[in-house]
């Protein structure tokens, strides 16, 4: 199975958790469109947010009004920085002349993937009738693949300050679309009753239709959206170019975190009470989310994608330094930790092409706690993608 890469937030260090983490309200929203690049606020990152520093050779302009603040890079700037990672970087002890003839391919690759998609280069938003209801969906940006972005439980990122910062820096490198599932922000309510996965990747492939946004797409799922992003990939194959799964919920993640509670103890009987009371009823009773979603219908749907082949996978994860249960003692909820992980790894298994990068620091809400890191994965896919369709 394919290792992990951690991927540091800020450089490790014995400094306190949110030391080096460019937190949501330190990033201003781009007013504008996906040609008034969204303004970076901390210098100590590239443009990909992986690196403290600039690496030589890709180095950004300084803001001018000499705040000592770095632009977003142009969409030339871009697809340079992308070129030289995937065409010439040089690895120690390698011949010159094998490096040319090892990265010759991964640079046509890159150079003739990246032309924009006919068709797909209009900005979109707006409500699209999938049948009797609207979905709202918003798309920005050009070329492939079509990057479309499934948030967590209850939000609506067509507005969500995290996933529209998120948007602003995809935009310059490929197309990305962000929809409001039913019942989420400009988005009609379902119908009635339960809902599952099964559900929303219905509604997200008819919404991506009735606007006329083609794919196969590139599935950025976080939380929730990454189980919906899975069935999503199992239901419409042929539409489905790779996932980017951001600390995404593994089908078996509540009935695995029940199975290791203990009997409640004396120390911490109220916390493994209500921890059990919590995962058991958002489990089994849909009415208990402000989604309707049907839990255990949604893990079987996603359990039905068991290969994407050699599609990309990108797994971002949380910090194990977080804790999903929050009250439990420090032994249990580090169990509960160490189990996610091994979750998380497990999707390195649903593809031959899969990677894994671990947030140093930050938590659950990547999208709001380490945008950055969020779009180093996305970009991560958009690459591997773009070298595949060329081959």
């Amino acid at each position: 199975m394919p290792q992990p890469r951690r991927s540091t937030i800020g450089g490790a260090s014995g400094r306190h958790l949110n030391d080096g983490i460019t937190r949501l309200n330190d990033l201003p929203l781009n007013e504008g469109s996906a040609g008034q690049p969204w303004q970076d606020r901390s210098s100590r990152y590239d443009h990909r947010g992986r690196f403290p520093k600039p690496r030589s050779g890709l180095e950004f302009p300084k803001h001018p009004a000499g705040h000592g603040l770095t632009e977003m890079p142009s969409k030339a700037d871009i697809a340079f920085g992308l070129q030289r990672r995937l065409c010439f970087r040089f690895r120690p002890g390698q011949k010159m002349h094998q490096m040319l003839a090892a990265k010759l391919v991964a640079c046509v690759a890159v150079l003739s993937a990246a032309a924009p998609a006919a068709g797909n280069d209009k900005p979109v938003d707006g409500r699209f009738d999938i049948g009797g209801r609207s979905i709202r969906l918003a798309c920005k940006g050009t070329g492939g693949p079509v990057v479309v972005i499934d948030a967590g439980m209850g939000t609506a990122p067509v507005e969500d300050q995290g996933w529209r910062i998120i948007a602003d820096q995809v935009a310059p490198v490929t197309r990305v679309c962000l929809y409001d599932r039913a019942g989420l922000g400009g988005s009609d309510p379902a119908p009635a009753g339960p809902r599952s996965s099964l559900d929303a990747a219905a509604d997200l492939h008819a919404v991506l239709s009735a606007a006329g946004i083609k794919g196969p797409y590139l599935l950025v799922g976080h939380s929730i959206g990454g189980l919906h992003a899975q069935v999503f990939a199992a239901k419409y194959p042929a539409d489905t170019a790779g996932l980017v799964l951001v600390s995404t919920t593994h089908p078996d993640q509540f009935s695995r975190w029940l199975a290791l509670l203990p009997a409640a103890t004396s120390d911490e009987e109220k916390a493994v009470t209500e921890a059990r009371a919590f995962l058991t009823s958002v489990q089994a009773d849909p009415s208990k989310n402000e989604e309707r979603l049907d839990m255990r219908a949604s893990a079987r749907e996603a359990h039905l994608l068991t290969s994407l082949g050699s599609k990309p996978v990108i797994v971002a994860t949380h910090s194990p330094r977080f804790r999903m249960v929050p009250g439990l003692s420090e032994p249990l909820a580090v169990k509960l930790e160490d189990a996610t992980q091994r979750m998380q790894r497990e999707y390195l298994s649903l593809s031959t092409n899969a990677h894994q990068n671990i947030a140093e620091r930050a938590g659950h809400g990547l999208p709001h706690e380490a945008p950055k890191f969020v779009v180093d994965n996305i970009f991560e896919g958009v690459a591997a993608v773009r070298q595949q369709s060329a081959r």
